[in-house]
């Protein structure tokens, strides 16, 4: 009696490859469809959020770049490994994040505390590796940046890390232009409106300085004399009361 065991097929390396490739491809087009139609802070959180989930790792925060003497990062969101941590501001001297915003896109597969000592802030989150990219405006200038921690060394492929972080720090990039926008609508709105209400005001202190003066050429020219004789002889005046007071009192808001 014989018996034949199952021949096994033997997979191609490359279709291993592609599968995995479309796998996270699809992965990356639910997120960013996930996160388009969110604006403001719950845009920031939830691109924070899935940008770890993403590439597979702990940390992950969105900051803007507070240029100066001595530049540093005010975090807008920071996804904490399980929850979101509290935002922060902090220098950049010292940190990958200081090359990033000098130089663009920055991957450390493993070793980061080695490569920055002076960041004490690795050995509090126990940070083994790190990748980061600028964000840049309509003008090319940066306002800030993305980066991602993990505890472990980074097993993506860096061809994959880098097209995710290109694609968050574009969609970041519009978002942050969008509320410097917005702002700075919302303060020219304000000037004007104080400007108006100046402006209402000394015209309105101007039409009563001039009422003052027609009061005072009438008392002093000729038609002011009967009026001015019948109020010493205790006679009511000719013009009556409530033109007088039509003419130079200020009117009684409603």
């Amino acid at each position: 009696m014989s018996c034949s065991l199952p021949i096994s097929k033997s997979v191609d390396p490359s279709q291993k490859v592609e599968s995995g490739r479309r796998h996270w491809e699809e992965d990356l087009k639910l997120i960013v469809e996930g996160i388009a139609s969110q604006i403001g802070e719950e845009f920031f959180r939830a691109c924070a959020q899935y940008l770890a989930e993403l590439l597979g790792i702990k940390y992950a925060f969105i900051a803007e770049f507070i240029d100066g003497e001595f530049p540093e990062a005010n975090v807008l969101s920071f996804w904490a490994g399980d929850d979101f941590g509290p935002n922060f501001r902090y220098s950049l001297a010292g940190t990958p994040c200081s090359l990033v915003v000098k130089d663009g896109l920055q991957i450390y597969e493993r070793d980061i505390q080695a490569v920055f000592p002076e960041d004490k802030d690795l050995v509090d989150l126990g940070a083994e590796s790190y990748l980061g990219i600028a964000i840049y405006d309509s003008r090319k200038n940066v306002i800030g940046h993305l980066a991602g921690l993990h505890t472990q060394p980074l097993d993506r492929r860096c061809e994959e890390q880098e097209a995710i972080l290109k694609i968050f720090a574009a969609r970041s990039a519009a978002e942050i232009e969008r509320q410097a926008n917005e702002k700075a609508l919302k303060e020219q709105n304000q000037r004007l409106k104080t400007a108006l209400r100046d402006l209402q005001q000394a015209q309105a202190q101007l039409v009563q300085a001039e009422k003052l003066s027609s009061l005072g050429h009438m008392a002093a020219g000729p038609v002011a004399d009967p009026l001015m004789r019948s109020l010493n002889a205790g006679f009511a005046p000719s013009v009556p009361f409530h033109w007088l007071a039509a003419q130079f009192l200020p009117p009684i808001a409603p």
